[in-house]
């Protein structure tokens, strides 16, 4: 990794719901620590990343540290993401809900990170949408599966249900990351 990669760096101004989360259930999901586990438990140089929800682009600019390739897709284009498209050569970004870009990409993805409307039925949508473009053995995962955005884990949850098994295991990460392989 890049070692002038700031993981300290706010995904959100002020923290969104993040700050509650942290003093709540000691999880920093306003921070990157998290994340770059994640990347650095599943990440081969040579994946192509899906970003579902950027934001200002913080966690994007990370998948780029680690990835060949990484599509980001928000509805927004804020100014501090377009700075990050322009520094990351190996970005594209796609300003589209990601139903309309998983419907008309043809790409497959070794990866899929969610992290848009942490509503129950958007997460639902967004994992049962992204399962259609991620690669046979891929990893799927998202942010906030936390007490405050109880959507996420009910999503997950009911989609996977074989998930407290030993065939899938849910990885979960400090900053309320998650990840599975599906079946």
């Amino acid at each position: 990794m890049n070692k002038k990669f700031n993981i300290n760096k706010q995904r959100m101004q002020g923290g969104g719901a993040g700050v509650a989360a942290q003093n709540k259930l000691g999880f920093q999901p306003n921070l990157l620590h998290g994340l770059k586990d994640l990347c650095e438990k599943f990440i081969l140089s040579d994946f192509r990343i899906l970003e579902i929800g950027c934001f200002d682009g913080v966690s994007t600019e990370l998948f780029c540290v680690y990835a060949k390739e990484v599509i980001g897709v928000d509805l927004y284009t804020r100014a501090k993401l377009k700075k990050v498209i322009k520094n990351n050569k190996n970005l594209e970004f796609h300003q589209k809900s990601a139903k309309q870009y998983i419907n008309t990409n043809p790409k497959k993805f070794d990866l899929i990170y969610i992290d848009g409307d942490h509503s129950y039925e958007a997460a639902k949508s967004d994992i049962l949408d992204s399962l259609k473009v991620l690669k046979k053995g891929g990893i799927l995962c998202g942010h906030d599966m936390n007490d405050i955005c109880p959507g996420v884990s009910k999503a997950v949850y009911e989609i996977f249900p074989k998930i407290t098994n030993e065939s899938m295991i849910l990885h979960r990460f400090s900053d309320s990351s998650w990840a599975v392989k599906p079946e």
